[in-house]
This record gives C-alpha cells, structure tokens and sequence, in this order.
C-alpha cells in the first residue's frame, strides 16, 4: 500500500512538473515573439509589387504596408454597426464595442506581431470573450493579408471572402445572437436604476445649490438694507448732533439761501433775517440805478453773511456775524 502510494505521488508529481515546464517554456516563447518590433514595407512599384507577389507566399506578407495594414482593418470593421471606434498602432489593432443596450462599451485588442512579421497569424485580447466581434475582424483582415497584393485594388470595396472567413451578415447574426444571450436582464435593470438614481442626485444637488444661491441673495440683500440703514443712522446722528451743538452755541440757522434773497426788496431781506435771529445787519446802497429799467429802486443786489454771499439754506452762523444787504437806488 506504501509502494502504491509512493508511486502515485510520483506520477502526479512529474505530470505537474511536465505541466510547469510546458507554461514556462510557452510563456518565454510569447516573450519572444513580442520582442521582435513589427516592420512594414515601404510602398513598392507597380513592377516591383508584381514580382513580389509572385515570389511571395500566400503564407508570409511582408511587402504590405503600414497604411495598407490599416486600410485592411478600416475594411474589416466596416460591417460592425456597434463599432464605436477601431484604430491601429503598427501591428496591433484596438477597438472599442457598445453593448447591446448601449450602456457600456468594452474594448478588444487583436495583435498581428508574428516574431517581427505580418504573416496573417493573431493574438486576440478581448473584455468581453462571449462576442465574436474580435474574431471576425481579425478573420477578414487575415483574408487580406493572404490575399495581398491582389486585395490592394480592393481594399475601398468590399473584403474578398475566402472558407476561413464569415460572411458580413452571418458574422454581424453570430455576435448579435451571442450578446442577446449575454446581456442579463437584471443588469440592465440595474444599469437603468443606477443611472435613475444618479440623475436624482444630481436634480437633488441641483435644488440644493439653487437653494443655497438664493439663501445667499436673501442674506445679501438684507444685508445691504441693514448696511443701508446703519449709514442713514449715521448720517443723521451726526446731523443731529451738529444741530444740537450749534442750538448749544446759539448759533442761528438762515432759513433760505443767498440767492433767494437776491431780486427782493431790501425791506422785506432785512425782515426776513432779522427774524432768523441776526442783529448785526448793514445796508449798504449801490447808486447804480439812473431809470431804473433793469433793476429796481431798493431791489437787493448782493447778501453777506460774515463774507459768505453763496450761503445755503439752513446754514449755521454764529449770534453775532455781520449782515450786509447791498441794494440798488439812485445816483
């Protein structure tokens, strides 16, 4: 029972040995191949194109250029409607798919490095490994690699169809049929609600800031009315504390201006400020007049208050400032 046991360990142990050994030696095989940089030829004569295709295997294209290379794949692609973008940098090819329910998209790689050559072989790297999209594309432009040069003419019109490759419309059913199946109901719903409910939150954050915008008007606008009526409060405390200060002096408080009091009869001026308080009040005549066309007998030309002949109403003098009413009468 030992010895059975010892060998069947054994056993086991070289074949997960063999098994290692075998990766190993296949992972350091595809790092080899990616090594080898990806040469493209330049773009021959129509002479030159010839002979080589004659001499050149079906199996092995290194007369096809980059720009042809990237025609091909252009061609390729042109059947896949969900085909949201395809590009290619050198040999390798990357493409970018929407999902059934055009929620999502995911992406593939299709890498035509063989050991530094285009020869039609591909490595496929694909999100989403349900689809055939990958494979059909990298199908057709396998087909025009072999079929190279004679596809140069071509490659504006429909990809030459060979037993390795799909037909457009049976490739487009086969994927569709498989991402029907791929799509999961549940998903879908949940994609739905996810973004539903991001697009409440975003209504919500939305409310949320006009709200705060208008919270911020309001308290703007209050403010500059309390800002407006603490300066009012100002102004007038200060008004009012000038009055009291010049009522405290017994200062008087004309009741018109300088120039109101011009045109009016010197009489009637004399009145006027002798009631706001003033005594110390001259006339002075001005002997200007000779008819009395444009200026009348006694009419005041001119009113100084302590100099000032450009007072305003309710100016403050003091008690005892010198009035002078200037008149005009007769020479």
């Amino acid at each position: 029972m030992a010895l059975l046991e010892i060998i069947t360990i054994g056993i086991v142990g070289g074949i997960l040995h063999k098994s290692r050994k075998e990766e190993q030696k296949k992972k350091a095989e595809e790092e080899f191949r990616k090594s080898f940089q990806c040469q493209f030829a330049d773009d021959m004569s129509e002479n030159d194109e010839e002979e080589n295709r004659t001499s050149t295997s079906c199996e092995f294209s290194d007369d096809i250029s980059e720009c042809e290379f990237g025609l091909m794949v252009c061609k390729a692609a042109r059947p896949i409607k969900r085909l949201e973008s395809i590009y290619t940098d050198g040999p390798i090819v990357y493409g970018t798919v929407k999902s059934q329910s055009k929620l999502s998209t995911w992406t593939f790689q299709i890498d035509f490095n063989d050991y530094g050559h285009i020869t039609g072989s591909y490595w496929i790297t694909s999100d989403n490994d349900d689809s055939n999209i990958p494979l059909y594309i990298a199908n057709n432009v396998r087909a025009l690699i072999l079929s190279y040069p004679e596809c140069r003419g071509e490659l504006f019109k429909y990809a030459p169809q060979n037993e390795n490759t799909q037909t457009d419309e049976d490739a487009i059913k086969q994927e569709d049929s498989v991402e029907i199946k791929q799509e999961d109901p549940i998903e879908v719903e949940r994609e739905k609600t996810k973004q539903a409910e991001e697009k409440t939150k975003r209504k919500k954050m939305e409310l949320e800031y006009q709200a705060k915008q208008e919270a911020n008007n309001t308290r703007a606008v209050i403010g500059m009315v309390l800002l407006m009526i603490v300066l009012l409060g100002v102004f007038f405390y200060i008004g009012e504390k000038e009055n009291i200060d010049h009522k405290r002096n017994k200062d008087i408080q004309v009741s018109t201006s300088a120039e109101n009091l011009e045109n009016k009869n010197f009489k009637d001026v004399k009145d006027i400020l002798s009631s706001a308080g003033f005594k110390n009040i001259k006339l002075i005549e001005d002997k200007d007049l000779i008819l009395g066309v444009f200026s009348k007998n006694g009419e005041v030309e001119k009113v100084t208050i302590n100099g000032n002949s450009e007072f305003s109403a309710n100016e403050w003098f003091p008690v005892d400032a010198k009035v002078k009413i200037t008149y005009h009468t007769y020479k």
